[in-house]
Order: structure tokens, then C-alpha cells, then sequence
């Protein structure tokens, strides 16, 4: 784990004095000044510690770890003060959430002890934000693989929409994509809760009753409601909510983010209806009120970009890793694997447990790698 520490100070005894008695047990490295150590905050890996002065020119101590925390926020902040009044405390604590104060002249024990103590809240930090992270991934790696068994088409319907979603941001060089990513995976989960037969009108585009309508229009909002109940899903339980609206809309501006999402959805759309996205891009270029230009132009990339080379093969040639380019279907007829699937090792675990069972349909269609 980091020990990394940074020591702020204009007074370049003190800050001699630092390195003298702490050079050997952290990685140390000192600012003369707070803009000097935002421009490391900023530019260098994260440190464990940061500890400042208060009193400085330009810019307080505790302006510059109210500074500090919004750029690096899991980064522990210690105050070294000779005026510990009570507005200071206070400024300090609400705006800059130090973890503690340190009265100057401080002595090097009760300062090793204080930056000792703050790396352990470091550590205990980024333990904890590391396990929260592992356990959001392995939740949405569940949801996805239940959905690719309970529902295949769904399931590659909402891998489409990864693939596009996944396009659009290297186009449009977006750099928090996992929200997008993960809204595009999840965004078919609604469909569970839909009845088999009225899923099955949907897909045959046969008329449905209101009722059956109103269970396709509302499966985004129903996704959103089931997701909401994971930590940190704040995001996608959004993108996914307002799919209902944008799916349908005609006009108005969007953020960034939705408008990939709606468009990605669209693109879906209109390769489940005929199979050719091309159809999609006239209909999202029309529809100027909400596509600016340099959108337009990653949507036509991306169409672009898409694969369509593919192959023949018999299912003992199937390996993890292949693409479907077309459903995977029993000889009567289920779709057992989605076109666009991975086989993954819960999908290549699936089609084990239904040979000797069920006779698969071959050849099976897979996209060139």
C-alpha cells in the first residue's frame, strides 16, 4: 500500500527539517508552496498523506486541502497549525475535512505518529472502496450471466448495445464509460418480468393489446427500480430510467451520455426489426434537434466499424471467446444463445448441460475474429 506523503510549506527550514527525520520511512516529497502542491496533487500519483501549514501566502492551508480533497479525495489531510482557533478549526474540518491537527512547534514523534495514523486511514480506505468496487462488478457479471440463461435474446439484444455503447465512447473519446457500459448491459433486465408470450408478439412485431404495450414501454423503469437497490448504481439506474422517454423522443437537447445510450438503443432497435442498422442512422440524422454533427459522424463510424464477416461452424467447434452472428436454436426451434452473444464460460457451460439433451441446430453462424 502507498506511503506516499506530501509536506506544504512556505518555509524551506521547516520543510528541511522534514526531510531530515522522515526521508527514510515515507516516500516524502515537499511543496514550498500551495500552488506547487496542487500542481503535485494534480499531476502525481495519489498520496496517502497530505500535510500543510496553515498560514501561507496566496492561499490558506485550508483552502488548499479543501482543494486537495476534490481532486484527490481518498488522500488523508493533516493540518500543522500555530493558531488552532476555533474559525480555523472549523473551515478547516467542514470544507477541507481534515483528519487532524497538529499544533506547531510539533515534535517528530507526535508527527510520525499523526502521518502513521493518517496512512492507515488510507489503507483502510482504498480497502474498503476496493471491495465495494469488486463486489459492484462480480453483481452486474451475475445480473448479466442470469439474464443471458433466463432470456438470450434479451440478453443479446442489451451485448449489442455494450458493443455500440463501447464505439461510440472511443469515437467520441468519452472517459467515464463504465456508468455507459454497464447501463447498456443492464438495460434489458426489465424484461424478465415481462410474460414469455407478450416478449415473444414483441419480437414478431405483432400488434399488442395496451396492457402488453404498457409492460414493453415501462421494462426500462422497471430495470432502474431493480438496480437502485445496489450501491453507487445512482448513474445507470438513471441512463436506463429515462430510456422509456428517449427511445421515443423527436426532439430537445440531451446530455452526452443519453444520447449515446438513446442512440445505441435505436441502432438495437432497428437491427432487431430488419437486421440493417443503416436504417437507423437516416432515422437519427433527421432528427437534428438532438444529434449534434461530430455525434453524427462517430454514429456513422460505428456503423461502419461493425463487423460483418462470418462463418459456418458445428457446435464441437464452438470455443469461448467465438461471437454469434446468428441465434443458436434447437432443431425446434428455442433460441438457446442470442445472435451477437459471447460464449462465455456460463453460456459454454449452458450448451453443455442441453447436449445429449436437445439437438442443436448447425451449422452455427459466428462472426469472424
Amino acid at each position: 500500500m502507498s506511503s506516499r506523503v506530501l509536506l506544504v510549506d512556505d518555509d524551506p527550514n521547516i520543510l528541511a527539517g522534514y526531510r531530515r527525520h522522515l526521508r527514510r520511512k515515507y516516500e516524502l516529497e515537499t511543496a514550498e508552496c500551495p500552488l506547487q502542491g496542487l500542481e503535485m496533487i494534480q499531476s502525481q500519483p495519489e498520496y496517502a498523506v497530505i500535510l500543510s501549514d496553515m498560514q501561507m501566502p496566496k492561499m490558506s492551508g485550508a483552502e488548499l486541502l479543501q482543494h486537495a480533497r476534490s481532486i484527490a479525495p481518498n488522500s488523508v489531510r493533516l493540518m500543522l497549525t500555530g493558531n488552532a482557533d476555533q474559525q480555523t478549526a472549523t473551515s478547516a474540518i467542514n470544507d477541507g475535512a481534515v483528519f487532524r491537527f497538529l499544533n506547531k512547534p510539533c515534535p517528530p514523534d507526535d508527527l510520525i505518529a499523526a502521518i502513521n495514523a493518517g496512512i492507515d486511514q488510507y489503507q483502510l480506505i482504498t480497502a474498503e472502496r476496493s471491495v465495494l468496487e469488486e463486489t459492484l462488478k462480480g453483481s452486474v457479471d451475475v445480473l448479466t450471466d442470469i439474464l443471458s440463461i433466463v432470456n438470450p435474446v434479451a440478453f443479446s439484444r442489451a451485448k449489442r448495445m455494450h458493443d455500440y455503447v463501447s464505439r461510440f465512447c472511443e469515437h467520441l473519446s468519452v472517459e467515464k464509460q463504465w456508468e455507459l457500459q454497464v447501463a447498456a448491459m443492464l438495460s434489458q433486465l426489465g424484461k424478465v418480468t415481462i410474460p414469455e408470450d407478450v416478449l415473444a408478439k414483441c419480437e414478431a412485431d405483432e400488434p399488442l393489446a395496451r396492457q402488453e404495450q404498457a409492460m414493453i414501454d415501462n421494462q426500462h423503469t422497471v430495470a432502474a427500480e431493480m438496480l437502485s437497490r445496489i450501491p453507487r448504481m445512482e448513474g445507470v439506474c438513471e441512463l436506463i430510467g429515462g430510456q422509456s422517454d428517449m427511445l421515443q423522443s423527436v426532439g430537445g437537447h440531451v446530455s452526452r451520455e443519453h444520447q449515446i445510450l438513446n442512440a445505441a438503443g435505436r441502432l438495437e432497435q432497428e437491427h432487431a426489426r430488419s437486421g440493417n442498422v443503416a436504417e437507423a442512422v437516416v432515422e437519427l440524422r433527421q432528427n437534428g434537434g438532438v444529434y449534434d454533427e461530430e455525434f453524427i459522424a462517430a454514429l456513422e463510424s460505428v456503423v461502419q466499424s461493425l463487423p460483418s464477416s462470418t462463418r459456418s461452424i458445428t457446435l464441437r467447434e464452438l470455443q469461448r471467446g467465438m461471437k454469434l452472428a446468428a441465434p443458436l436454436k434447437t432443431l425446434q426451434g428455442q433460441v438457446l444463445l442470442g445472435s451477437g452473444q459471447e460464449i462465455s464460460a456460463a453460456t459454454y457451460a449452458r450448451l453443455q448441460n442441453y447436449v445429449g439433451n436437445v439437438d442443436v441446430a448447425e451449422p452455427i453462424t459466428v462472426f469472424d475474429q
